[in-house]
């Protein structure tokens, strides 16, 4: 169900001997092997993955055979740029807002949360899938995401993410409607059409928004002026 081209990539993973999901950035080349065996798809937590090493890209893979559960967002091809614009056209204010809901759940707030949306029932799709309708046929792909801590590259310049993580958020200045948010050593800004008045710098935040990087590594231009949530941890 994937291919080469749009798959999904690994920025977590489930580690069975802590039963918790870990980030990407946990392994190393000094290390990876300590989790060796015991590494899993951080959603559904059933096909088997391992740690290719390598200078420029180290990643993980999923090893031969494995399989992962119904609904699993990594056994779907990553959505196209036009099909995310296309799906978020499509859906109300308020739709939008209870996907966003979902997300901060699935993606920051509770990890295990995750087993409940992949059962055969329609009705519980992961919030991290799309549904495609052509002529009588209905597919579905998979929105790719990315952990606001994460290393980004030229690569993802211009794709369409869910990013995600927790994280401090800060207001540039009550002129420029943009926020900061400050996770690690990192700042990236994300600009809206309105100043929110909800933040508060000492807080730390779960927050998950639908965007690209435009014009550096350190911008997010929304999808749509209401692809961004956040709530206190």
């Amino acid at each position: 169900m994937t291919n080469k081209l749009n798959k999904l990539k690994y920025d977590e993973f489930y580690y069975s001997a802590e039963n918790k999901v870990l980030p990407f950035n946990t392994l190393n080349k000094g290390n990876y092997k300590t989790y060796e065996h015991q590494m899993f798809c951080p959603d559904c937590q059933k096909a088997k993955l391992h740690y290719v090493y390598n200078t420029k890209t180290p990643h993980l893979k999923q090893k031969p055979k494995a399989s992962h559960k119904n609904h699993c967002p990594y056994q779907y091809v990553g959505a196209s740029r036009e099909s995310i614009k296309r799906h978020f056209d499509t859906l109300t204010d308020e739709q939008i807002g209870y996907k966003l809901d979902s997300m901060i759940r699935y993606l920051c707030a509770d990890k295990n949360t995750r087993q409940t949306y992949l059962t055969d029932e329609p009705t519980r799709h992961t919030p991290m899938l799309i549904e495609n309708i052509e002529k009588a046929t209905r597919t579905y792909t998979a929105l790719k995401r990315k952990s606001l801590g994460a290393y980004f590259t030229d690569e993802d310049m211009g794709k369409i993410y869910v990013f995600y993580g927790k994280a401090k958020l800060d207001i540039f200045n009550k002129t420029t409607y943009a926020i900061k948010i400050l996770i690690g050593k990192k700042t990236i800004s994300i600009y809206l059409p309105f100043v929110p008045d909800d933040i508060d710098k000492e807080t730390e935040y779960y927050i998950v928004c639908i965007g690209y990087l435009a014009e550096s590594l350190f911008k997010i231009k929304l999808v749509k002026p209401n692809c961004l949530k956040y709530q206190r941890v």
